[in-house]
């Protein structure tokens, strides 16, 4: 049975809280890692607002969906980020990000951040949480980010995980201050780590 993760008040609480070992038992507003983004929405929709990271150069395998949470779809998260694996005929969903509103202000960001580690240690008590501090952003040397994250155990080397990080941009990346809490599986992180090493 799916467990629902969301963002209530200052921390993160899942409903039916228990062992959990796979990430793919968890939703947030109702997606999961997984699963088909037409599930979601139509092929439509999806084609015509697919984005591409900078990052990711001319590596179209990965395309990403922004939704935005302003017009009442959401009731946790102002915006969500769905990266979907684009050659794949169903959309499948690799990656979730949920964005929590800290009005672009870190030293919130940190605060609550505190308050969903602690609500995740609580929600994957089986499993071990890292703690990372201040580390200098692997895309972006002038930013830094600060994340609490729970790998999930595989065979894989690039484990899944769950982590909720705060975002401390430059002025020069062009991006607000940000709070995500994020689903990641071993194809996106694979991915992702591909693209670093290019």
């Amino acid at each position: 049975m799916k467990k629902l993760l969301r963002i209530l008040f200052l921390g993160l609480m899942c409903c039916n809280i228990s062992f959990a070992e796979d990430i793919t038992d968890f939703q947030v507003e109702g997606m999961s890692i997984g699963n088909s983004l037409l599930e979601y929405y139509s092929k439509k929709k999806i084609l015509n607002e697919t984005t591409y990271e900078n990052e990711q150069g001319n590596n179209k395998e990965v395309g990403f969906l922004y939704l935005d949470g302003d017009n009442g779809e959401f009731k946790n998260y102002r915006r969500i980020k769905i990266g979907y694996k684009t050659k794949s005929k169903n959309y499948k969903i690799i990656l979730i990000t949920a964005f929590v509103d800290i009005n672009k202000d870190i030293n919130k960001c940190i605060a609550k951040k505190k308050e969903i580690t602690k609500d995740l240690e609580n929600l994957f008590n089986n499993l071990d949480l890292e703690e990372y501090g201040w580390k200098q952003h692997s895309f972006d040397a002038t930013s830094r980010t600060n994340s609490s994250v729970i790998y999930f155990p595989t065979s894989s080397t690039y484990r899944p995980f769950v982590r909720a990080i705060c975002y401390d941009w430059s002025k020069k990346s062009g991006y607000d201050d940000q709070l995500r809490v994020e689903l990641v599986s071993s194809e996106y992180y694979e991915w992702l780590s591909s693209l670093k090493n290019n």
